[in-house]
């Protein structure tokens, strides 16, 4: 016959044996959104990098036309 001590210590065990179920599966989500949240860092900054070499060729493209203007003093 089982006593109450092995049925509260098997009870215990399956709660543990759960909790760590549930740790692993909240590790993986974890990792997994620093993993999109590195990924989606790294391509702001290449669309900011873009966006920013576009605005320097027009800058540039900008001040060749003015250079070129003729000067009316």
């Amino acid at each position: 016959m089982v006593t109450f001590r092995e049925k509260f210590v098997g009870i215990c065990k399956q709660i543990f044996d759960y909790g760590l179920q549930e740790n692993n599966k909240r590790q993986e989500e974890v990792n997994q959104f620093w993993e999109c949240a590195m990924e989606a860092k790294t391509e702001n900054k290449d669309t900011g990098i873009a966006h920013i070499e576009n605005f320097m060729k027009m800058k540039k493209k900008v001040f060749r036309r003015c250079v070129m203007l003729p000067l009316c003093i």
